[in-house]
């Protein structure tokens, strides 16, 4: 008899969500008001099902949400492909495949998305054009949001997860002076920068740097254990099994 686990490993649902009450209610907080917040914590503390959680509240109140995981990004290009296909892919969710590239045409000039219909659901990938500079590229991405937020008169939340890594890029020094440049005058947009590596996270936005108080830094703790039991007895509970 095979006995089946009551827990998801990894990025968890709706349903497998374990307290995080608060936090989750400060992020939307935020995120409602348009700030941007550096969400520090290590690995395996829950922060990425935590904004999952939070973008879920957020696309229910009619905000375009993006994720976007930059673990690991390998070259300016690759940040700027990976950061594209997350907003493509939040602006179609939910919308017509027949209709979607319409949608985006006359709000990126440079990006070149292509929409596939498949069985489960709507393939997203983008053409980079190599004969364009990438700082063009990156512009005309970070304009298209804004134009987008603009035209449809919403809110958008935009999370950007494990981002130091871009720390590993001869050009992230540049990369993080164009978002800085774009970010400052996005109203309608909070933007969600998650790290697990705290130091080099802390060090993005410090004093030297380009986005120095751009952010409100919000360090994610354990979950209290009497919190963590009623989670642990609960999925016990609702598999039928009975904790030990």
């Amino acid at each position: 008899m095979v006995i089946s686990n009551p827990f998801t490993l990894g990025i968890v649902s709706r349903k497998d969500f374990c307290n995080r009450n608060e936090e989750l209610e400060n992020l939307l907080r935020h995120a409602r008001g348009g700030n941007n917040v550096v969400l520090l914590s290590p690995r395996r503390f829950g922060k990425s099902s935590l904004v999952y959680k939070t973008l879920e509240v957020l696309e229910r109140e009619g905000f375009l949400c993006v994720y976007v995981d930059l673990f690991p990004v390998i070259s300016e290009r690759d940040f700027i492909e990976r950061f594209s296909i997350g907003v493509f892919k939040g602006i179609g969710r939910g919308a017509d495949p027949r209709t979607i590239g319409r949608k985006v045409l006359n709000m990126f000039t440079r990006l070149i998305p292509s929409f596939e219909v498949k069985p489960d659901g709507v393939g997203i990938s983008v053409k980079l054009d190599r004969s364009t500079d990438a700082d063009l590229l990156l512009d005309d991405l970070m304009d298209g949001i804004y134009k987008y937020v603009k035209e449809k008169k919403t809110k958008a939340c935009i999370a950007l997860d494990e981002f130091q890594e871009i720390t590993e890029l001869p050009e992230s020094k540049k990369i993080e002076g164009i978002l800085r440049s774009h970010i400052q005058h996005h109203k309608e947009i909070s933007y969600l920068f998650i790290g697990s590596r705290r130091r080099i996270l802390q060090d993005m936005f410090s004093k030297k740097r380009p986005f120095y108080k751009s952010a409100f830094s919000y360090a994610l703790k354990e979950i209290p254990g009497d919190e963590f039991i009623k989670c642990i007895v609960a999925g016990f509970k609702k598999s039928g099994k009975k904790c030990p």
